[in-house]
């Protein structure tokens, strides 16, 4: 169970471009699309918290700060350097996204004291190679400069600081639908003050905006992060953050068919080399 959270929390991130898209023609910005998923994602788990499961909105003062972390260094922080990134190379920002994996293996080592596997480590590898193949870096013609490449690996490590504090908000008695609710709330406070207000109200101020910013909030901010955060109950956060290797698999099968994006030998293979590191992890061995 907890691979196939895994799973479906990267199948609902992969999706993302669509909204992402429809958006930047209504004139948002990166940072501005940001905070619209987020407050959407927001209102959405309150909603639902305070109708089924309102036990859940109560923390401890002496826990914010982990969800202030979470929120602020990890979801706040990954936005904007993986979009600050796509500057330089939009392919190549994807990949350095998914050196997340790297990051939480580590991490998990040093303060879980989780082992490092020789099948993880296999399917870690397996995961990124399939990332820069399908992100078009191997046997395209993209390139980086060293600024780039350093913004691009800072959003790889804040997007693993997700799986760390998740992991202590665990370890400290809370469920993912908790986690999930704070998280969005201090990721909302933080980009406040980097979003244009001035241009989301006026793109907001459509009946139709609204109903998009509900689905994407619900879709790719509700869904995954909530499915991740039940994941990481499960299994390892390290195994969990490369099973989600599969997010950028599915933003290119979505930009295949609905943006008729370019699909080659190099996208197909990096596909099922993806697809193989969560198959590889997901495989047990028989007891005796």
């Amino acid at each position: 169970m907890g691979y196939i959270l895994s799973l479906i929390a990267g199948i609902f991130w992969g999706i993302a471009g669509i909204f992402v898209k429809y958006f930047n023609t209504q004139g948002l910005s990166a940072l501005d699309n940001t905070q619209v998923k987020m407050i959407f994602g927001f209102i959405s788990v309150a909603i639902y918290l305070l109708i089924f499961k309102r036990e859940y909105l109560k923390i401890k003062l002496k826990d914010i700060w982990v969800f202030a972390c979470s929120g602020i260094l990890s979801i706040m922080l990954m936005c904007i350097t993986y979009f600050k990134s796509m500057e330089f190379s939009v392919s190549i920002a994807a990949v350095l996204l998914y050196t997340a994996p790297i990051f939480v293996i580590i991490f998990s080592a040093v303060f879980f004291k989780e082992k490092i596997t020789t099948k993880t480590v296999v399917a870690m590898i397996m995961a990124f190679v399939g990332c820069a193949l399908v992100c078009g870096v191997v046997g395209g013609d993209t390139s980086m400069s060293l600024p780039g490449i350093l913004i691009g690996v800072a959003s790889g490590i804040a997007y693993s600081l997700y799986s760390i504090f998740g992991r202590l908000a665990i370890n400290r008695g809370y469920g993912a639908w908790t986690i999930t609710l704070y998280s969005f709330l201090f990721c909302i406070i933080g980009n406040a003050f980097l979003c244009d207000w001035s241009v989301i109200g006026q793109v907001m101020s459509q009946p139709i905006n609204i109903g998009w910013g509900a689905a994407f909030g619900v879709a790719t901010a509700l869904i995954p992060y909530v499915f991740y955060s039940l994941s990481l109950e499960r299994i390892s956060g390290g195994v969990a953050s490369i099973v989600c290797s599969i997010e950028p698999v599915v933003a290119t099968i979505v930009g295949v068919f609905m943006f008729n994006e370019n699909f080659d030998f190099f996208t197909a293979s990096g596909i099922i080399l993806t697809l193989g590191a969560v198959v590889l992890l997901s495989v047990k061995k028989k007891r005796a």
